[in-house]
This record gives C-alpha cells, structure tokens and sequence, in this order.
C-alpha cells in the first residue's frame, strides 16, 4: 500500500511538472496533466496543469470491465470532468491488476467532446490509478495532449450584432 502512494505521488509530481514547462506542440495541442483524488464514496475533485490550468469536480459516469484478447483483466471507464465553463466528456481503456490491498489501472485516455467552451475539445494520453481498498481511495495522474477548437462560439465579419 506505501509503495502505491509513493508511486502516484511520483508519478503525479513528474506529468504535472513536465507538461508544464513543455508547452504547446506545433499543432496547438497544449500539452496537460491531470491529477484525480477519489473518495471512498461521491464524486472526485481533479486539477490540470496547463490548458488553462482549470480544476474542477468529477463524476465517473460507466465502468466496464472486460478481458483482453490475451485474456488479461482490462476496464474502460468513462467520466465527466467538470469545468467552471462546460463539461469535458473522458473515456479511459487500460490494464486492470487487484490485490487484496490495492487496485491499480494504466491505460490510454481519449476526450470525446464536451459542452460549453468545450464542445469540440479533443485530447489524448496515458494514465495511471491505484485505490486503496481499506479507504477506497483513489489518486491518478493523467498526462497527455488537450486541444480547444478557437473557433467554437466566435462571431465574426457579417455575423455581427450591431
């Protein structure tokens, strides 16, 4: 159990420093860091690290464990960040391990759209959790590539209200 909190808590301080300071990519995908806190029970908080450096409430919305073709254990699970100006829609594919201690997922996740500012957001990257199952806490850090499409909303020329 300490070597699950010690690795997220490495984990979590390297994918939100490293995006950080990386910046932008040549194709405007900011690259971002998402750190998770789960409860036992009720919704989760979230921060990112750049893309506007938002924080918000989360909700995991489906859980979908399935076994991969090699006939591992593997999950998908969807959530819905919360942000002060929309919603951003997140789906996750990754390995699943339980022990007796701990439950631990690493996987790829995917933005599939959102609301508000946020309705066509796209995104990518890996993660990784682990839930203490004595407290049914959960921490993960998500690292990746998180894109806003400028142009949502933006009237412009002839549109113009005068």
């Amino acid at each position: 159990m300490k070597k699950c909190i010690w690795v997220a808590t490495l984990l979590m301080m390297a994918s939100l420093a490293i995006p950080a300071m990386a910046g932008n990519d040549r194709n405007g995908n900011e690259k971002i860091s998402i750190g998770f806190y789960f409860p036992g029970t009720g919704p989760g908080i979230f921060s990112v690290v750049g893309g506007g450096d938002e924080r918000g409430t989360a909700e995991v919305t489906s859980r979908a464990p399935y076994v991969g073709p090699d006939m591992s254990p593997r999950t998908k699970i969807t959530k819905i960040l919360h942000f002060a100006e929309g919603d951003v829609f997140l789906s996750t594919d990754g390995t699943f391990v339980a022990s007796p201690t701990l439950i631990e997922s690493s996987g790829t996740w995917l933005m599939t759209g959102g609301t508000g500012i946020y309705v066509n957001v796209s995104g990518e990257g890996n993660y990784h959790w682990c839930r203490i199952v004595a407290t049914g806490n959960l921490v993960g850090a998500y690292s990746g590539k998180m894109k806003l499409d400028d142009e949502v909303g933006v009237i412009t020329g002839a549109d113009r209200v005068k």
